[in-house]
């Protein structure tokens, strides 16, 4: 026993000679997180050169120079364009509106200037946003209009990348005040490889691996052979067993099954390149570039996820630029040690009042800019409202007391509701107060009570083609009000995580839509990349699924040409496609929300074992 011990301690000791002379596996990791922000805080010069690109490739569609005859055919072809734009939110729904202007004279009943577009059943879009086109719809030529738009939608969707940059930045980057993201990483290192996921390597196994795997790498590196180090973990269990009489933690078959550093596969990609990643993704894709530029019709539906998208970014402002209350009140306990005048205190006393005034005006202003675009969201559609719920939570995480968390979250609801009472005002005003809720009818009541619904990748299209009249209120009532039913559950079970919460709101609103579009699906699944912590906890029908998806979508276009353009499909085919379309999209849903329910469940259990 003697030389064993004697054999343990000359081992060690020449160990601690080796690790000496190279540097510890904390100032590595702190070194390589340290780079990791630097290089993400900023776009590469590879990333702004793929950016300048695409937005060339762009201006060529917008200007239509050198396109082929026969590929500008297939661009706008009807069956292409109904699965990748909504017919509502296009430059040709916007010249219907103003010709409807220019045909009816003012009604004297009204009052208003733009009530005559909402005559019979053609206009359906809010009239703030047919009065805020109405520059580039005065444009004599039809080119001109279509440039300007096509220029407009381009730089939207330039926007849109920078938002979906500047938002990754914050959620994997910039997490200096989220308590709840320390909270999750201080836990994954206690985790125990049992419950850890499995595929953490994707996203490289240093961010997501707990603290005994990734030490035991970092050590692996400065021993000379990996049979010494088994042989000195199983010598020192034994001894440490001997001595302390205790069973071993964790059991020696559990060891067996652990996984070693030289299994788990090299990574993807890091996760702080996921910013750019999704950036370059979403620009640079075909989808939103055909979506607003590609065709003539000229989608803008880009413009409501550019407002939410803003939303969200005000909403983490405390993430990067501004001072907590608690560092304001560490300040002063580190100017108490070095001072000790009367006078320095009372200073001290006064900048934390300073702080926290300032912190509160601040919280102030951004909960104001956040509803303010919540609210022009809203406007154009119904359920981003409920996109309140995780941006006033993502406001709240700004705090630290309890009482200016309260504040934020009112301060929150109260700015949306008053942002939105100003926009229909102003609507009101556009269109008369006694016209004012027949215009509301004739326009969020024309969406969700799915009046003249033409084919699409939805299906509630076909269910009232085959619906009898007399039920159809009823089932107007059930399905426009069936994607809220589920937000209270979601908002209970993710509370914790408000962007993920925001991400399910996203892939809800998509599969309960009227009219759902490939441009819809796309930026939603470019929302779920920057949640890495939940990828990787997904299993494997939802590869499945995000695979097979492509083909419903493109057996969809070819029934819609078959059975519209050429007469020789029917409308059941039609259907077929559209069930396994969103057969497929619920997967991918599902396996989302149950990965975030895995990854705070596996959190809680680890809580509960170190405690």
């Amino acid at each position: 026993m003697k030389s064993i011990q004697t054999e343990v301690n000359g081992n060690g000791a020449n160990h601690d000679n080796q690790e000496s002379k190279q540097p510890s596996s904390s100032t590595i990791t702190q070194s390589r997180e340290g780079k990791r922000n630097t290089t993400a805080s900023s776009m590469t010069k590879t990333t702004k050169l793929w950016l300048v690109i695409f937005t060339s490739i762009r201006l060529f569609l917008v200007l239509n120079i050198g396109i082929p005859n026969g590929l500008s055919f297939y661009l706008n072809n009807t069956a292409w364009k109904s699965a990748l734009v909504d017919p509502l939110y296009t430059l040709r729904h916007l010249r219907e509106g103003q010709s409807l202007l220019n045909l009816y004279t003012i009604t004297s009943s009204g009052g208003g200037t733009f009530d005559t577009a909402y005559t019979g059943r053609l206009f359906h879009l809010p009239p703030m946003i047919l009065a805020l086109f109405q520059p580039i719809l005065f444009l004599e030529s039809t080119y001109v209009q279509n440039v300007c738009f096509g220029l407009l939608l381009m730089m939207v969707d330039l926007a849109i990348a920078f938002c979906l940059y500047d938002i990754g930045c914050k959620v994997l980057v910039y997490v200096k005040h989220d308590d709840v993201f320390l909270w999750e990483r201080d836990l994954e290192k206690k985790m125990h490889f049992t419950i850890h996921p499995k595929r953490a390597w994707l996203f490289g196994g240093t961010e997501f691996m707990s603290s005994s795997s990734s030490s035991e790498k970092e050590k692996q590196e400065g021993k000379n052979t990996e049979g010494q180090l088994e042989e000195m973990n199983e010598i020192n269990t034994i001894s440490s067993n001997k001595v302390s009489n205790k069973t071993p933690d964790p059991p020696a078959h559990d060891n067996q099954h652990k996984p070693k550093e030289d299994d788990i596969p090299d990574p993807i990609m890091s996760i702080h390149d996921l910013p750019q990643m999704c950036a370059l993704v979403y620009y640079c894709n075909p989808i939103p570039i055909l979506a607003s530029c590609g065709n003539e019709s000229f989608s803008f539906q880009n413009i409501c996820y550019l407002f939410l998208l803003l939303a969200l970014r005000e909403s983490m402002f405390w993430k990067e630029d501004i001072f907590s209350v608690e560092e304001c009140q560490n300040d002063k306990e580190n100017n108490d040690s070095n001072n000790n005048g009367e006078i320095q205190k009372e200073q001290q006393q006064q900048s934390v009042v300073n702080c926290d005034g300032d912190d509160s005006k601040q919280i102030r202003g951004h909960a104001s800019t956040a509803a303010f675009y919540l609210a022009l969201a809203s406007y154009m559609e119904i359920f981003p409202c409920v996109y309140i719920i995780p941006i006033a939570l993502l406001l709240r995480s700004g705090v630290k007391n309890e009482q200016g968390k309260k504040q934020a979250m009112i301060a929150c609801i109260a700015f949306f509701i008053l942002w939105s009472i100003c926009l229909q005002f102003l609507s009101a005003s556009l269109v008369g107060s006694k016209n004012w809720p027949v215009v509301m009818m004739k326009t969020y009541g024309y969406s969700h009570g799915f009046v003249d619904s033409s084919p699409n990748l939805g299906l509630l299209w076909y269910f009232f083609i085959q619906t009898f009249g007399r039920f159809r209120l009823y089932y107007i009532i059930v399905f426009a009000g069936l994607p809220y039913i589920f937000i209270s559950p979601i908002c209970a079970r993710l509370h914790r995580y408000p962007f993920e919460m925001s991400t399910a709101f996203a892939f809800l609103w998509v599969l309960h839509k009227p009219v759902p579009t490939i441009y819809d699906v796309f930026i939603t699944f470019t929302l779920v990349l920057l949640s890495p912590r939940s990828v990787i906890r997904m299993g494997n029908a939802c590869l499945v699924a995000v695979v097979s998806l492509i083909v419903p979508i493109v057996l969809f276009i070819m029934d819609y040409w078959m059975w519209l353009e050429t007469g020789v499909g029917n409308a059941n085919y039609m259907f077929f496609q559209c069930l396994a379309f969103n057969g497929f999209y619920a997967t991918i849903l599902l396996e989302f929300v149950v990965a975030s329910l895995q990854r705070d469940k596996t959190l809680r259990l680890t809580e509960k074992e170190t405690k």
